[in-house]
């Protein structure tokens, strides 16, 4: 039984495609949970080579409209100590939440492309208990990223 020789081509096609797509491994999304102390630590340790998706539970300190329609700035601090965070979240898909300063979030986001603002993707209220949650996923966070590297 002979081979059609497209049919050979197309074989020795595939095999070299394959091993490019081998070489240029992707950079794979990241999940980083924790205070956003640790997130920031994190952020320059990865630098900006790798996705990240951002969790963090902390309090709301304000919300201010931004300067584009339907965009809102939040402050947040976790317990109202450390660092600060600027959040932007843009009620395109649904409304914020009515969020009241003092009031503890839950947030899931992105780094903005330009700056080192937190794009906030998902904000709602939750309560300490999934606080110290995160404080154990961010345990588990460190770990996993100690020994990725």
């Amino acid at each position: 039984m002979e081979l059609c020789p497209f049919a050979m081509e197309s074989a020795t096609g595939d095999v070299s495609a394959g091993t490019q797509q081998q070489n240029l491994k992707p950079a794979s999304l990241r999940i980083l949970s924790g205070t956003i102390e640790h997130l920031q630590k994190a952020i320059r340790e990865q630098g900006r080579q790798v996705p990240l998706l951002l969790e963090t539970v902390a309090n709301v300190i304000s919300i201010k409209p931004g300067t584009k329609v339907k965009e809102k700035i939040i402050l947040l601090r976790h317990r109202n100590q450390g660092p600060v965070m600027q959040g932007v979240f843009y009620e395109i898909d649904h409304d914020i939440p009515p969020l009241a300063p003092g009031d503890l979030v839950r947030c899931v986001g992105r780094l903005q492309p330009v700056g080192s603002r937190l794009q906030i993707l998902k904000i709602n209220r939750t309560t300490e208990a999934y606080g110290r949650a995160i404080m154990r996923l961010q345990t588990v966070s460190a770990f996993t990223a100690k020994v990725r590297r």
